[in-house]
């Protein structure tokens, strides 16, 4: 390790002491909840969305297992929005691929894309039909924080499994949730997302392999298939359009393809709480479009 390495290290490492204090009084539920969120859960009450009965089975299935699937011609009614997505999707195919931190990982957009509501994946993440569900789920108006469109790509059955093929869970808040999208059809070679049921704030599983603020958590090889039952493992193979709806503070993994090509596009929310920094970039003319509340609330800064 180089001087300026280690002197970076050292300061991360001081950091991190400081910090740590105040890293666990933030994720102390009533200090989350009551008073760093206050804000973001009075507006939610003051404007809480209608939901659909389909959404309604979201935001109950979220609750009770962490994670909830739906189609996109469902929840959206065949409305043409997954054909725009796809069409934009097979643009960026078509074009040059950049490596996206990840050997096995290939970024559309770059690996810190800009907003941009030429983009229809913006429009659809944003749509009160996504939102309704992130929010009621959360209990608060939740903040966009992160999204990407990527092509994983295949490793081969030999291939040690690394970063977030392993099961962890994300870093970013207490409680959150993120919006996967399946522009592919998914099956077990191709890299499903996986996840343990129950496993988020409130569940069964939550204190195994609890997470480590503000650094997540990685189980050691083979402790959560040796602690926890077959049957809250759920393999989320399906046809493209498919919808998942997931709070990833739960345990999680995915994107081992062995021999088929992923297509997926992820966005990421949490709450005001939230110390992680946003990972996309506002254009200096950026002109937003006409907003909800809870949208505009989702893009302030």
């Amino acid at each position: 390790m180089g001087l300026i390495q280690k002197i970076k290290y050292l300061i991360a490492r001081v950091i991190r002491v400081i910090t740590f204090p105040y890293q666990l009084g933030r994720n102390a539920w009533p200090i989350w909840f009551f008073i760093l969120n206050r804000k973001a859960r009075k507006l939610f009450l003051q404007s809480p969305p209608r939901l659909d009965e389909i959404q309604k089975r979201l935001v109950e299935d979220l609750k009770l297992k962490g994670i909830a699937t739906v189609h996109i011609s469902e929840l959206f009614n065949q409305d043409g929005t997954f054909e725009k997505l796809q069409q934009f999707t097979q643009h960026k195919l078509d074009g040059d691929l950049s490596i996206r931190g990840k050997r096995f990982l290939r970024s559309l957009i770059g690996d810190v894309p800009t907003l941009d509501f030429e983009n229809p994946f913006i429009l659809f993440v944003l749509h009160k039909k996504i939102l309704g569900v992130v929010n009621s789920y959360m209990g608060l108006f939740a903040k966009f924080v992160s999204f990407s469109l990527d092509l994983t790509m295949p490793v081969g059955a030999d291939a040690k499994p690394e970063r977030s093929q392993l099961w962890h869970r994300d870093p970013e808040d207490k409680k959150m949730c993120k919006v996967f999208l399946y522009l592919s059809d998914v099956d077990e070679t191709a890299g499903p997302f996986t996840y343990i049921t129950e496993s988020q704030y409130g569940g069964r599983w939550r204190r195994k392999f609890p997470p480590r603020f503000p650094r997540g958590y990685y189980p050691p090889a083979g402790a959560v298939e040796k602690t926890i039952p077959s049957q809250y493992f759920k393999v989320c193979t399906a046809r493209a359009g498919t919808i998942i709806f997931c709070d990833t503070s739960g345990l999680h993994r995915g994107g081992y393809a062995t021999q088929k090509t992923r297509t997926m596009f992820t966005a990421a929310f949490s709450s005001s709480a939230s110390l992680r920094p946003i990972q996309f970039s506002f254009p200096q003319n950026l002109h937003l479009p006409e907003l909800d509340d809870a949208a505009a609330y989702a893009l302030s800064r």
